[in-house]
């Protein structure tokens, strides 16, 4: 009979199947600062209610509608500015959404509604508990204020099939009036005046529909990570020789405090993700040049196998407030490289005094570029260390312009300048037919100024044309990072930059040496996307600007590995190993 895979070494915390429903102030206790950060959060202190249960056990449609505009007010995290640590804001703000969750989800009628900001402003804003006040209200405006324009949107919730599922076409619509003459805005934006609301309902039904089948043909966005029919590894060692490895191996091997699996992941799926996992962690061992057991980072990392995210897109996250990098099952082939990026940036920034936005050490900011310098952040893992990230950092997103590139701007505003001019000379020429001379006057004043402005950028291309490939022609945002603009989201966030161009120098060391392990990366070829009329924008370094990435990386990388070891054997040297 198999034996069952289970999870072992330490319990990690924050598993979705250890989830509680609610995040109070009592589950913060114990947690870390990151964790805190993390998990701080509206949609975890009041998860998003059941509506429809609530109308079910005796809360009217419309009051339901009214706790849900004022719940949708309240930001996703602190706003208070001025505490004395991040944690202590963030704990106030659990503190005051639980009050808030609370008392309107006890509410019955409007009017307990609208009572409810003098009911926590009585209880709240006093001297002793206004950090937990301000961590919500934002000067004089508060979530919790039922005003004209919130009753307004309830009422039209409930007249669009509230609680039940709104059509998009529908939703943040406002509709004023009766009968003839109803005026509609969606979002604050006024769209028309319509005969009924049965006509408004049709005209934006019919533009939704249109707008819908026009983004159809649009170039799309890259996939997180293309699917895999069969997961491949070639030109590397087998170094299990066919055989299984165990939960506790794992942690042997590489030093991670625990791996964990989601009650749903059957064992037979269990043991081939760990073996996939351990296969691929010793090819990036072998990539980075480390020791196995440093791929744990000091002991730091757990890693889960379906344990904690919840399908769809995502292939895999890494979550920096328990240090766990985490897999969706089998949709996290191919991720590991890119997590591991993650995990390196949070670990390198442990013990930094320069924070991002985003509340997590790191080298790149995170979700936000750092407030000073990349090497600033680094300084104490050592000055080559710092600057040599910060120098792949920065490749990541501007490069040096070359001579082509800057007579190419200007020649695109010449470009500009010549287009302005001919419709200014059309528009002359219709003036002078119709005797408008005080028009013709003033447009040929306008071509006049154009044409020496053009004339200008000519000779400016001229004296380009006439210095050495060696000059100084300033610096450009990199393809890859315009790219990642046009894609938007978190694609141009510092940490998935870092990630995605960690994946490509994975992925390139792996290819120079005709080996692939899919498990560890794949998808990152650079011409994937380059097609653009099927994607929106390339999200992988490609050219040029890849190799130079990659070669800033691997520099990194080595002076990395001291830093590493280092905190490995101080942990070793405190456990007595």
């Amino acid at each position: 009979m198999a034996r069952a895979i289970n999870d072992a070494g330490r319990k990690v915390p924050g598993a979705r199947k250890d989830k509680h429903a609610a995040l109070g102030a009592s589950d913060l206790v114990g947690m870390s600062d990151e964790e805190v950060a993390k998990d701080a959060r509206k949609d975890n202190i009041w998860p998003k209610p059941d509506y429809a249960a609530l109308v079910a056990s005796g809360m009217p449609a419309q009051v339901a509608a009214a706790v849900k505009v004022i719940r949708d007010k309240i930001p996703q995290t602190s706003t208070l500015k001025g505490a004395a640590t991040q944690r202590r804001s963030r704990e106030a703000f659990v503190d005051m959404v639980s009050a808030a969750r609370d008392t309107l989800l006890g509410c019955r009628t409007l009017d307990d509604v609208r009572s409810v900001y003098d009911r926590l402003k009585a209880e709240w804003n006093t001297r002793e508990r206004q950090s937990a006040w301000f961590s919500v209200v934002r000067g004089r405006y508060s979530p919790f204020h039922l005003q004209s324009a919130d009753s307004i949107k309830a009422r039209e919730l409930v007249a669009q099939g509230f609680p039940g599922e709104v059509e998009p076409w529908k939703r943040n619509l406002k509709v004023l009036g009766q009968g003839a003459g109803v005026v509609v805005y969606q979002s604050g934006r006024y769209l028309g005046t319509f005969a009924s609301r049965e006509e408004a309902y049709d005209v934006l039904r019919a533009k939704f529909e249109a707008a819908a089948s026009k983004k159809a043909d649009e170039p799309g966005l890259p996939t997180s990570r293309p699917h895999l029919d069969f997961v491949t590894r070639s030109g590397l060692d087998d170094r299990r020789d066919g055989r299984d490895v165990s939960p506790e191996e794992f942690i042997e091997i590489f030093g991670f405090t625990s791996v964990e699996f989601g009650n749903w992941v059957p064992d037979a799926e269990r043991q081939i993700m760990l073996n996939m996992a351990y296969d691929s962690l010793l090819d990036l061992a072998e990539v980075l040049e480390l020791d196995p057991l440093d791929l744990s980072l000091g002991g730091r990392l757990s890693a889960g196998f379906g344990s904690r995210g919840h399908g769809g897109r995502r292939a895999a996250e890494y979550q920096p407030s328990v240090a766990v990098f985490h897999f969706t099952r089998m949709n996290g082939a191919g991720s590991l490289a890119h997590e591991f990026a993650h995990a390196l940036d949070h670990f390198l920034g442990l013990g930094t005094e320069v924070l991002s936005k985003s509340g997590v050490p790191c080298g790149t900011g995170w979700t936000h570029p750092l407030p000073g310098r990349v090497s600033d952040a680094l300084a104490h893992r050592g000055w080559q260390l710092a600057t040599s990230f910060e120098d792949a950092c920065e490749a990541m997103k501007t490069r040096r312009k070359t001579k082509a590139d800057a007579i190419g701007a200007v020649e695109a505003l010449v470009r500009r300048f010549e287009v302005a001019i001919a419709s200014q000379e059309k528009t002359r020429a219709k003036a002078q037919a119709e005797g408008a001379a005080t028009v013709v006057r003033l447009v040929s004043k306008d071509i006049a100024e154009n044409t020496e402005r053009m004339e200008g950028q000519l000779k400016r291309i001229e004296a380009l044309k006439a210095q050495p490939e060696t000059f100084d022609f300033g610096s450009m945002a990199t393809s890859f990072y315009s790219e990642a603009l046009k894609l938007r989201g978190s694609y141009s966030e510092p940490a998935e930059l870092f990630a995605r161009a960690f994946e490509c120098f994975v992925f390139d060391e792996l290819a120079a040496r005709g080996a692939n392990s899919d498990y560890l990366v794949h998808g990152v070829e650079e011409d994937r996307y380059a097609d653009v009329d099927e994607w929106r924008g390339n999200p992988y370094p490609a050219g040029e600007e890849r190799e130079r990435i990659g070669a800033l990386l691997r520099t990194m990388m080595r002076n990395a590995v001291p830093v590493i070891e280092e905190v490995r054997h101080l942990a070793e040297h405190v456990n007595g190993r």
